[in-house]
Formats: structure tokens, sequence, C-alpha cells
């Protein structure tokens, strides 16, 4: 594992048998090495990330030790790091004649196949490889899990690390990785447990309390998030990235204000974030105080021009303020910097209604369904739209479109109920209307903001009260 190979590359033996070999290299003379010399000379070059060098290495090894094994695995191991697989496979192919027996002659060739993308074939390698593991085996089951999760296989990466795990509960470093690796899977609450038992070992590590907060935030605990960002922060003040992140969940559980602290504690550290800068206007926004949060979105878009949500988020402002024309010139610019966001195509729908120009809400709710067929807000409006300039069929026509993709959306429901009642066909109506109330039927008052008239109908009144019953 790393943190045994850290203290196996630091000793005092291996700078010798280093500091030697690169002598006799500057000397261009020959010195004798036994085999493990020559083999923690080799990983030294490999570890180092000078692949030439190690590759020399292996070759004069070869010279003085011909029949080594080990050396030859080495080699082997260099040819794969290097892409040359038909050599590396004819050394290992030689060696598994002599060595059937040999472990890592399976590792190898299980690696080999793992790299041209045959999962299986090379997981069986790797079982066939462990059952020739007599010591170490944690060891050769981390090596194991590793290689699978450098090539995205991640739930076989955790089957391999969880072994190693069992075999040694209380390694830090396999700890760790089997958090991370559940984490990576969806298995937060796993994750979470083996956090809390590496920080029982090692209360100070800053990486394992980022980790868990980000854990608990996955799973909107925010309240445990910010008592393991609290504890990371009085461990590191400075440790930026605890301090945003905090901030963060202080605002998902509506504390707006102890949010606004933390983001400007954020900023001492890291001042040019214009990000913080947006989310601090988005807090202001949230408590009611409009001006404040109209400031710092433009302190936002003076540090980042191109913002595109800051630039949306004053254009909602404007609008809220009956600035319409304003915000008219400022939504553009939001749609011009992201003219695939269907949120701000949707806006511009709201606002081109609201200003009486139906002929282009249409035209931007209709954008809006395009980018995204599952907003059946803009299906409502886009019929509601249509239904206002006369054009009650194509409403309808609309409407049962977007069913198709959202069949249990109560609000379509309810919207085709009334356009059906609008064409005097009570039965489609009352049907829809019923199919909606028992789906969901709280949304029935949003129904009567579109059509007020509806609160008069007698037959609605009816199948709404035997709801409430």
């Amino acid at each position: 594992m790393k943190e045994e190979h850290d203290n196996f590359y630091g000793n005092g033996d291996m700078k010798e048998a280093v500091g030697r070999y690169e002598d006799m290299l500057r000397k261009h003379k020959k010195f004798y090495f036994d085999v493990e010399e020559f083999e923690n000379i080799i990983s030294f070059y490999i570890e180092q990330d000078k692949p030439d060098y190690a590759i020399k290495a292996s070759e004069l090894a070869s010279n003085q030790h011909p029949a080594s094994t080990s050396i030859k695995i080495k080699k082997a191991q260099l040819f794969i790091n290097r892409g040359n697989i038909r050599e590396a496979l004819s050394i290992l192919s030689q060696l598994e004649q002599i060595e059937p027996a040999n472990f890592e002659i399976h590792l190898l060739k299980g690696n080999i196949l793992l790299h041209q993308e045959k999962l299986k074939p090379a997981l069986e390698l790797y079982n066939k490889a462990l059952k020739f593991v007599y010591e170490h085996r944690e060891d050769v089951l981390y090596d194991i899990a590793n290689i699978l999760d450098q090539h995205n296989h991640i739930s076989n990466a955790e089957v391999f690390m969880r072994q190693a795990y069992e075999l040694t509960p209380d390694s830090k470093e396999i700890i760790l990785d089997l958090a991370y690796l559940n984490e990576r899977l969806g298995k937060v609450k796993a994750s979470i447990k083996l956090y809390d038992k590496y920080l029982d070992i090692d209360p100070y590590s800053e990486n394992a309390w980022f980790n868990i907060a980000y854990c608990y935030n996955r799973i909107e605990d925010y309240k445990k998030a910010i008592e393991a960002y609290d504890f990371l922060i009085a461990i590191n003040p400075h440790f930026s990235s605890a301090l945003f992140n905090k901030a963060n969940s202080l605002a998902n559980m509506g504390l707006f204000k102890e949010s606004i602290t933390s983001y400007h504690q954020f900023l001492l550290e890291e001042p040019e974030v214009a990000q913080a800068y947006y989310y601090i206007g988005e807090c202001y926004e949230k408590i009611g105080d409009t001006k404040k949060a109209h400031d710092y979105f433009l302190r936002t878009i003076s540090m980042e021009p191109d913002f595109a949500d800051a630039w949306y988020s004053i254009g909602i402002l404007e609008m809220d303020n009956n600035e319409n024309e304003k915000a008219l010139t400022t939504l553009k610019k939001a749609i011009s910097l992201d003219k695939t966001n269907p949120e701000y195509q949707f806006i511009m729908g709201k606002l081109q209604q609201k200003m009486g120009k139906m002929s282009l809400a249409i035209q931007f709710f209709k954008k809006t369904t395009i980018l995204d067929p599952y907003d059946t807000e803009a299906w409502c409006n886009l019929s509601f739209c249509h239904g206002l300039s006369g054009q009650i069929k194509k409403a309808i026509l609309y409407l049962e479109e977007a069913l198709e993709l959202n069949p249990d959306a109560p609000d379509l429901h309810f919207h085709l109920s009334a356009l059906w009642l609008k064409k005097d066909n009570s039965n489609l109506g009352l049907s829809h209307f019923k199919k909606a109330l028992q789906i969901d039927s709280s949304f029935y008052y949003d129904i009567f903001e579109f059509y007020p008239d509806l609160k008069n109908n007698y037959d609605l009144r009816i199948l709404i009260g035997s709801i409430s019953k």
C-alpha cells in the first residue's frame, strides 16, 4: 500500500542502492547488484515516473541475473506500462510454464486483459492469483481494487477493497479508499460509517471531515454536515472549501443570514470568487432584501460579465418590480449567454405574457418545452396562451402531447379539464379533473388562478368536496 511504499523508498538501503547504481552509470563501470537491489532500483524509477531509467535498469538486471523470475516480472510490468502488450505476454507465458503458482504472473495477465476491456476474464485471473497468495493478502486485494477503480469498474473495485478491509479493519488507507468507493457507488450511509471509523483513528484528518460532510449533504442531513465542517474549520480555519460548503449547507437549511456570514468568511480567504457573491445575493433575495440582492448580483457581473445566472436573477428582480422593459433587456442578455437554459426561456415567456405579447410568449414557452419536455408548467402556460388567443383546439393538442411524456402530472389534467369544460365537453372535463384530484388534490388551487370562473362550476365543487371527505 502507498503508506508502506513511502516508507520503503525513504529508507537508507534504497538510497544507497540507487546512489551506487547512478554512480556506476556516471563512471561507465559495471557494479554488481543482487536481485533484491535491482528490484528496488527498478521500483524506485517506476515510482518516480522515469520509465526509461527503469527499462535500462531492468536490462542490466537481466544481464546479471538471467534466470531471475522476479526481474522478468518487473520487466513484464514495464512493458505493460509502456503498452508493449505482446512482449509482456511473451515473458509472462514463459514464466507461467516455470512457476504456475506465482500469483504475480496471473495478476499481470489480469491487468493486461483489463486494459483490453475484458473484465470477466480479468476478474477470473485476479481470483486465480489470490489462490496463491499466502501472506500480505490485503496488499494484493488493495492493488486489484485500485487498478479496477482506475479502469472505472467501481463496483468490482469495492468488492476487492472490502475483502482487504475485512482482513485489516484498522488500516487507515483501506478505510478511506473503501469509504470513497462507497460514496461514488451511492452507498452514502455505508460511506459515512467508514469515515466515522477513520475519524476515530485520526480525528484531525481534514480530508475525512470534508468527505463526511459532503456525504451528509448528499443525504440532506445539513445539520450534521455543518457540524463536520465546523470540526474541520476548527482544525484549519483557512480551509476555504469547507467555509464555502458550510455556507451552502446553511442556505439549504434556510438559515440565510448565517449563510451570508459563512460566505463572507470564505471571501476573506478567496476574495475573487464571483460565485460566492452571487450566492450571497440569492440569500438576500430569500430574506426579502432585494436591494442588497441586486447589489450582489451586480457585483457578480462586475467580476464576471458572462455570469448568466446573475443576469437572470437581476431580470427576475426587475420583473417583480414591474420594470418590464429593463427586465426584457436583462433577460435577453442572460439568454444570449446560455441559449439552452429552459428556465431562462420560461421566464422570458412569462414576461412576454405579462406584457401582453402572446405570440412571443408562445414562442418562448414552446422553446422551453423543446429544451425540457418534462417541464409541465411550461406546457400549461403554452396551452393557456393559445387558449387566450382563441386557439382552444391547439391548446388541447399541446396538453395531450405533454401528457404522453408526463401521464401522471396533475397540472396537465387540471388544465385539460378546464379547456374541455370551455368546449362544453363535461364528460372529458370532469374525467380529467377527477384524475388530477386522485394524483394530487392540492393542485386544484392553481387551476383557479388561470381559470377563476371554474370556482363556480357546481360539478367541480362536488368533486372537490368528495375528495376532502
